[in-house]
């Protein structure tokens, strides 16, 4: 089991390093991608995007942090009833891109919330998932120098914040 999550670490370490292969693009790409996506998995107009205007360009790999916001928005889908949208929002804070996924499902206790961002760790029934989907994400947002914080409470949903430090991330500006 060791040998699997080093691995995959030495895996997200490579993806998630954007020196390896240049690029940039817009973070509200960024969400498109993930909601298209994740469209695909659970039907169209389940996600609500609120994205602040004049979002920034991103100089980093666009797969990655497209694989986080699948992953975060694909969990609060299943944690969701079938009828619920979740939220996805984008903004600037202070000199950091946030983006929060929300959901209305049913929420963790504090003992799960610790335990889902373990490895191996999955709440889906019969086995389903593999229980890495926090835990990798979580490396991947910490690769590029940011933070995965969840928070919830039983009955009132789930919210996950990635937060992405401008300074090292952003662009410079075009001229």
């Amino acid at each position: 089991m060791r040998t699997t999550v080093q691995a995959l670490l030495g895996a997200v370490r490579r993806e998630a390093s954007p020196e390896e292969e240049g690029g940039s693009m817009r973070a509200e790409t960024l969400v498109e991608r993930a909601v298209a996506e994740v469209s695909r998995l659970h039907g169209p107009g389940r996600v609500a995007r609120r994205l602040a205007p004049e979002l920034p360009v991103l100089a980093v790999r666009a797969e990655p942090l497209v694989r986080v916001l699948v992953n975060l928005l694909d969990n609060a889908l299943r944690a969701s009833a079938a009828s619920e949208v979740v939220e996805l929002q984008a903004a600037v804070d202070r000199d950091a891109l946030r983006l929060e996924v929300l959901d209305r499902g049913s929420g963790m206790s504090a003992e799960l919330l610790r335990r889902a961002q373990r490895p191996f760790f999955t709440t889906r029934a019969g086995g389903a998932g593999t229980g890495l989907g926090l835990f990798v994400s979580r490396r991947i947002v910490e690769g590029l120098g940011g933070t995965l914080t969840l928070r919830s409470l039983p009955g009132t949903g789930t919210r996950a914040t990635v937060t992405l430090p401008l300074a090292d991330l952003a662009s410079p500006p075009a001229g």
